[in-house]
């Protein structure tokens, strides 16, 4: 039994693959490409001019429950009454088994019961198997017509690029973080004003504000533009003393029950140290002064030591490591504050690449950074694009009239015009693969400018420190490459 199945899944498509893989006659005489996915999903979507999406139908064909090959056809297409066979493709160990006849039957009955009263398809010339086996269905030859592929590749060099900058800016209060914003961008304008640098439009993508909770002793303004930071001299509020106990030769489930001993937490943190073999154990404590902070924490660590060497089998297995005592500037109870975070994305489009590289060096001098890659492009593209297509018009024409050169027919008018035109502009994802940067400093290695600062809620965009001063990159872009393919069939006279 003969069904038709929708490819509707990637394992159908993958059934359909193999079975273009397995025909490399049919394909050689159409592109002579490689075939793969993409191809197989284009086949699925693409219909010609005139036709709707309701009209095509891509199927695999099945007979007994094995896939034997696929189908494309138009129903009511060119005209009304008449079903267009767009591919009829057999399995390449399924040939000259009478599989090919057994499906066209199947597909002419089909077609009937739906009320259609013709079939029409095409043939490529060189497909002499594939027109021996129409010939025989009793398919009469209408018209001939000519299928060529023009081509034009070139390398241009870009001469505009887009870049997307962020601006981000905090403070308590949500009006005052707006207008730093504002106040950054506006004097980045000034500033590019001031040195006659034409750009595009400065065009915003998103402008958005999110609150986040920080901590008052936390909060530093942020340093403004050559303004010196004030030097202050600050006086701890407490210290903590830290000790670390070796322990070798015992079982961690004996070590670990002394932990909340007495209702006393005398081991802060218990961990296997791997270089000693043995397990560490820290002991902290925190006061107002150095000396009382050592005198509480050797008290603790003479009761601890007393009670692991009482677990251990000898007293050398408990041994001292290191401590040390850390200073601390803030209290453990620190004052909650709403911050809000103003972000502004924007899109600037630089029309003289000279000058590329001021123009990032003047917006990180005001704390705006680039924020993905920087899209390199060309101001005359439609006329690039013109001169492209009509290159490949008129290769793809020479082509044509070449093959009838010696013969007595004659190319007619052009009656099909497919435009393939992939216009590979060599965006730069990565600019350390695609570009070449070159220090004109000292400076050891550079790339382009960054924030510094990017929590993963996107709340904590903010940088706090600068850019080396008169750093400066060399961007030197490699040129575009540009292709346009142009098919065109032509009438035989």
């Amino acid at each position: 039994m003969i069904k038709l199945i929708s490819v509707d899944n990637d394992k159908l498509k993958e059934e359909v693959l193999d079975i273009y893989i397995g025909n490399d006659y049919y394909f050689n005489k159409i592109l002579n490409i490689p075939q793969s996915i993409t191809n197989v999903e284009q086949d699925i979507t693409n219909i010609p001019d005139g036709a709707q999406k309701s009209q095509k139908n891509y199927r695999l064909v099945s007979f007994n429950n094995e896939i034997l090959g696929a189908v494309d056809y138009i129903t009511g297409y060119p005209e009304k009454n008449t079903v267009f066979i767009g591919l009829f493709i057999i399995k390449n160990n399924k040939h000259r088994q009478g599989f090919g006849g057994k499906i066209f039957n199947y597909l002419e009955d089909l077609f009937k019961s739906e009320g259609f009263l013709k079939i029409r398809l095409g043939v490529i010339t060189d497909n002499e198997i594939g027109f021996s086996f129409w010939k025989k269905r009793n398919f009469k030859e209408i018209e001939r017509k000519v299928l060529k592929f023009g081509n034009s590749e070139k390398e241009v060099m870009p001469d505009i690029a887009v870049i997307n900058f962020l601006i981000s800016e905090k403070d308590k209060d949500l009006n005052v973080a707006t207008k730093k914003t504002k106040d950054v961008l506006e004097n980045f304008k000034k500033e590019l004003g001031a040195r006659k640098i034409q750009t595009g439009e400065i065009e915003t993508i998103s402008f958005y504000d999110i609150k986040n909770t920080e901590y008052e002793e936390d909060v530093k303004p942020k340093n403004l533009k050559n303004q010196k930071q004030k030097s202050e001299i600050k006086t701890p509020v407490s210290y903590t003393a830290e000790i670390e106990i070796l322990v070798k030769n015992i079982d961690f489930n004996r070590l670990s029950g002394l932990i909340g001993v007495d209702g006393d937490k005398n081991f802060s943190k218990i961990e296997k140290n791997f270089f000693q073999n043995a397990y560490s154990v820290s002991l902290k404590e925190t006061d107002k002064t150095v000396d009382t902070a050592l005198n509480k924490l050797f008290v603790k660590v003479n009761d601890v030591k007393e009670k692991l060497q009482n677990l251990s089998e000898t007293k050398n297995d408990v041994v001292f490591g290191g401590y040390k005592i850390t200073e601390n500037f803030t209290n453990d109870s620190k004052t909650p504050v709403d911050m809000y975070y103003v972000n502004h994305n924007l899109k600037l489009t630089v029309k003289n690449l000279k000058n590329l590289n001021t123009i990032i060096s003047l917006a990180a001098d005001n704390d705006i950074y680039i924020n993905g890659s920087i899209q390199f492009d060309l101001s005359n593209k439609d006329e690039i694009e013109r001169q492209m297509y009509k290159q490949a018009f008129n290769e793809a024409e020479k082509k044509a009239k070449s093959i009838l050169k010696s013969s007595v027919l004659k190319l007619g008018k052009p009656i099909i015009v497919s435009e393939d035109l992939d216009f590979q502009q060599k965006m730069i994802d990565k600019i350390d693969s695609q570009w070449e940067v070159k220090a004109v400093t000292n400076t050891a290695e550079l790339s382009a400018p960054v924030a510094e600062s990017y929590l993963e809620d996107r709340v904590n965009y903010y940088s706090t420190s600068k850019r080396a001063v008169n750093t400066k990159v060399d961007y030197t872009p490699k040129p575009l490459k540009l292709e346009q393919n142009v098919s065109v069939m032509y009438e035989i006279k």
